[in-house]
């Protein structure tokens, strides 16, 4: 019960940052509604604490209604250790903003430390960012000779690290999955100071639980905090009801950006799928009819004789 509630007051913490904001922060990495399904994208030592071989495919739609807007895709795969002391992982993602388009790989490595009821984990990540800048697609309506029309690209390497505790109905996690910032581009002569793209530093935190009300139901809080150096806290705060272990309803709100609907449905332990839609609160809400996110996600134990109790994240 203790446990309970310090999730409780963490969230009532959360919900009071959120109350506090009042500006959207601009994010390179991308963004996701149902961030507790795809923790791997930002928090290395995730990898493995599913118990078993994980699959997971993501894909984004932003800002429907508007041309070029943000499509993302993931794909994670990751898997523990025969002892479940150690935790491998891979990561892809896609990101299109635009004539921008942003390639992430990442594999990642957790040590896993018993800790209470649950693991304490480590977790490492390097790889590398593809970006990719297509001025010769833009048209505008009064050229600037001193901008380029070419496209320009640059590869960076990519190394990042994490924290996370998860026991059967409580997690929590502290991460930053790139350390490496710096310019995609430097000034030359055909590329002036002034269009330069830098990479910046990304902290992620996360915190959640399930909590049992009753036979046949059971309550799904949860937060991510971002943050990019000199740009305001951005906040998700959710929370999802179960039915039978099998279908989840849950609702959300994106910091002075959007409200979220989101659906689950879930076989067990072997086979998951869920959908959201964000639904804009920002001025930018006239414009577009909302976003659409679809997620599909397997589990293989791969000989264990069985699976925990059912995993809510």
């Amino acid at each position: 019960m203790i446990l309970y509630q310090k999730l409780l007051f963490a969230l009532g913490l959360v919900a009071f940052l959120i109350g506090s904001e009042t500006q959207v922060q601009a994010q390179q990495d991308p963004q996701y509604s149902q961030y507790m399904f795809n923790p791997l994208a930002y928090n290395p030592a995730y990898a493995g604490s599913r118990d078993a071989l994980s699959a997971n495919v993501l894909l984004r739609r932003q800002w429907m209604g508007i041309a070029d807007g943000p499509s993302t895709g993931t794909i994670s795969i990751h898997t523990p250790s025969p002892n479940e002391r150690h935790g491998f992982g891979l990561n892809y993602i896609f990101d299109q903003l635009g004539v921008t388009t942003q390639n992430f790989l990442n594999l990642a490595y957790a040590y896993r430390l018993p800790l209470g009821p649950g693991f304490l984990s480590l977790g490492l990540q390097g790889g590398l960012t593809s970006y990719r800048l297509n001025y010769a697609q833009i048209n505008p309506r009064d050229p600037d000779p001193s901008k380029p029309d070419v496209a320009l690209s640059a590869l960076l390497p990519r190394a990042g690290t994490g924290i996370y505790f998860q026991s059967e109905r409580f997690f929590a996690g502290l991460s930053v999955p790139n350390l490496i910032g710096g310019r995609y581009f430097r000034g030359n002569s055909n590329v002036t100071d002034d269009v330069a793209a830098a990479q910046e530093i990304h902290y992620f935190a996360t915190i959640g639980g399930i909590l049992p009300l009753g036979s046949s139901v059971q309550f799904r809080p949860s937060a991510i905090v971002k943050y990019v150096a000199d740009s305001p806290l951005q906040v998700d705060l959710n929370t999802t009801f179960f039915f039978k272990e099998t279908i989840g309803v849950g609702v959300g709100y994106r910091t002075a950006d959007a409200l979220i609907f989101m659906l689950e449905y879930r076989s067990k332990r072997l086979f998951r799928a869920g959908y959201a839609y964000d639904l804009s609160l920002s001025p930018i809400r006239a414009v577009n009819s909302g976003s659409h996110e679809l997620m599909l996600g397997v589990d293989l134990n791969w000989g264990r004789s069985k699976f925990l109790s059912p995993r809510y994240f």
